[in-house]
C-alpha cells in the first residue's frame, strides 16, 4: 500500500475491530459527559453513550458496505467518501434526537454545529489511525503470506528421498505404480508452488491428502492406516485453505509411530450450518528423545495457526489436545462456498 496516493480502510467488520471501535467511542462518550457537566453524571453518560454508539454503529456499517469502493479511490476521494459515511449518520441521529426525542420545533444550530465539529475532528483522527492500522495489517499479511509460501513450497528432504527411493524400487517391480507415484509427487509439488491460489475445494484438499498418503503407504505398507470420516454434503463447493490438512496428516505420520511400529490416524471432517470442523488424531510416541521432530511439529502447527488467523481472524479456532497417549488437532473454520474463479 502506498500512503502517498492511496488510503485504505481496514476490515472494521471483524469482531476484534468492532470491539476496538466501540471502546474508543465509549471513551469519547465519557469525555463528552464530563465536559457537559450537567445534572446527574450517570444519566448524562447513558444518554451520550447511546448517542455515540449508535453513530459509531451506523458509521462502521456504511464504511463496511462501501469499503471496497472507497479503497479503490485516490487519497483525497477516499478520505472524502469516508468522511461522508461518518457525517451522514450523525446528521440523521442529531435530527431524530432534536425533533423527536427532545421534541424541539426548531433545530438548535449551535448544538448541531458544536457536535458536528466534534464528530468531524474525531472522524479525521480515526481516518488517520485507519491508515496506520491498514499499513500494519497489510505488512502483517504480507509477512505471513511470505512465510506461508515458503513453508508450502518446501518439501521435507527426507520425504522427497523416501519417495524417490520408493519410486526407484517400484520401477523394476511395479512400473504402473511407479508412474502413479511420480504423478502423485508432481501434484504435491505443483500444489506447493502455486502461491497465487489460497483456497480450493474440500474435494481437492482430500485428493491431495490421499495422494500423499498413497506415497507414504508404498513406503510404510500395512504399518500405516487412516480412518477417513467425512460428513460434508457438497465437498466440491466447500471452500478450504489450500494445504491446510496435508501438513497435519504428515505430522501425524511422522510423530504418531506406536511402540509396535504401526501408525493409526483418524481424520474426521464435519459441517454445521455455519462452520466446518476438522479433527486429526494420532497416537503419541512412546519416547520423547527426538526433540528436533517435536520442534518441527511445532513449527508446522504454528504456521497453520497463523494462516488461519490471517485468513479468518477470530471467526476460526485452532486447538490442540495433548493427552497421555493421543494427540488431537481440532480446527473450526467458517463455512464458505468456493467461488468459481478460486
Amino acid at each position: 500500500m502506498k500512503l502517498d496516493n492511496k488510503f485504505e480502510i481496514p476490515r472494521l467488520c471483524k469482531n476484534s475491530a468492532l470491539l476496538i471501535v466501540f471502546v474508543i467511542v465509549q471513551l469519547l462518550a465519557i469525555i463528552i459527559a464530563i465536559l457537559l457537566n450537567q445534572g446527574d453524571f450517570l444519566e448524562k453518560l447513558g444518554a451520550v453513550t447511546f448517542y455515540c454508539q449508535w453513530w459509531a454503529l451506523l458509521s462502521v456499517a456504511l464504511l463496511c458496505c462501501f469499503r471496497q469502493m472507497i479503497n479503490k479511490q485516490t487519497l483525497s476521494v477516499a478520505i472524502l467518501l469516508s468522511v461522508v459515511c461518518c457525517v451522514i449518520p450523525f446528521i440523521v441521529i442529531e435530527l431524530v434526537t432534536q425533533l423527536y426525542v427532545q421534541g424541539k420545533e426548531v433545530l438548535d444550530w449551535e448544538r448541531f454545529i458544536s457536535f458536528g465539529t466534534i464528530v468531524l475532528i474525531f472522524t479525521l483522527m480515526s481516518l488517520r489511525l485507519f491508515g496506520a492500522f491498514s499499513l500494519i495489517e497489510q505488512r502483517g499479511i504480507a509477512e505471513s503470506e511470505m512465510r506461508v509460501q515458503a513453508l508450502q513450497s518446501r518439501i521435507r528432504p527426507h520425504f522427497l528421498f523416501n519417495c524417490l527411493n520408493s519410486i526407484s524400487e517400484l520401477i523394476h517391480s511395479q512400473p504402473t505404480q511407479a508412474e502413479q507415484a511420480v504423478d502423485n509427487l508432481s501434484m504435491l509439488f505443483r500444489a506447493g508452488i502455486e502461491s497465487d491460489v489460497k483456497f480450493h475445494s474440500l474435494e481437492s484438499e482430500l485428493s491431495l491428502c490421499k495422494r500423499y498418503v498413497e506415497l507414504e503407504t508404498w513406503r510404510l505398507a500395512e504399518r500405516l492406516s487412516i480412518d477417513w470420516q467425512v460428513d460434508v454434503a457438497n465437498q466440491r463447493s466447500c471452500e478450504l485453505p489450500k494445504l491446510i490438512l496435508q501438513p497435519l496428516i504428515e505430522n501425524a505420520i511422522v510423530h504418531g509411530v506406536m511402540p509396535n511400529g504401526r501408525i493409526r490416524i483418524k481424520v474426521d471432517i464435519r459441517e454445521t450450518k455455519k462452520d466446518v470442523s476438522i479433527l486429526v488424531e494420532n497416537a503419541k510416541r512412546s519416547d520423547h528423545s527426538n526433540k528436533s521432530q517435536s520442534k518441527g511439529n511445532g513449527i508446522a502447527l504454528d504456521n497453520i495457526r497463523e494462516r488461519l488467523f490471517v485468513l479468518y481472524d477470530d471467526q476460526q479456532s485452532f486447538r490442540i489436545s495433548d493427552g497421555n497417549d493421543r494427540y488431537k488437532v481440532i480446527m473450526r473454520l467458517p463455512k464458505r462456498v468456493l467461488e468459481a474463479n478460486s
